[in-house]
């Protein structure tokens, strides 16, 4: 059910307008994420989920593990025309984010859940 925690250890909630919202629970292991990446493209798709916030708020850190699970994710997200977007990073989670960048991450960030919904770019430029 909608906002229910999964036995993937994730909870997702329909915001309503293709929006989502995903809540990691201690149950996500970044180690070996094809269960969660599975689960989580089930629901996007049956529920027409356009846009799924992934929010951080609960991570204190990010390693290159954890890293990696995001950018799979996101790549995963993207082949069901799905796009991800990471929000409420604390401050040392986005510092240590960004000590891991080599080339741009596979989502999106923003500060919080936008009140409406992104329209794609045309211009292909970032």
């Amino acid at each position: 059910m909608p906002g229910e925690m999964s036995k993937a250890g994730f909870r997702l909630t329909a915001l309503g307008d293709g929006r989502a919202l995903m809540e990691p629970g201690f149950g996500v292991n970044p180690g070996d994420p094809g269960r969660v990446i599975d689960a989580v493209l089930e629901r996007l798709v049956s529920q027409h989920i356009r846009t799924l916030y992934y929010d951080l708020a609960a991570v204190e850190i990010i390693d290159s593990t954890y890293l990696g699970y995001l950018n799979r994710l996101a790549r995963a997200c993207r082949t069901v025309g799905v796009e991800m977007v990471c929000i409420h990073l604390r401050p040392a989670t986005a510092f240590a984010l960004a000590g891991l960048l080599s080339a741009p991450p596979e989502f999106s960030t923003s500060r919080g859940i936008e009140a409406e919904p992104r329209c794609p770019t045309s211009t292909g430029s970032s």
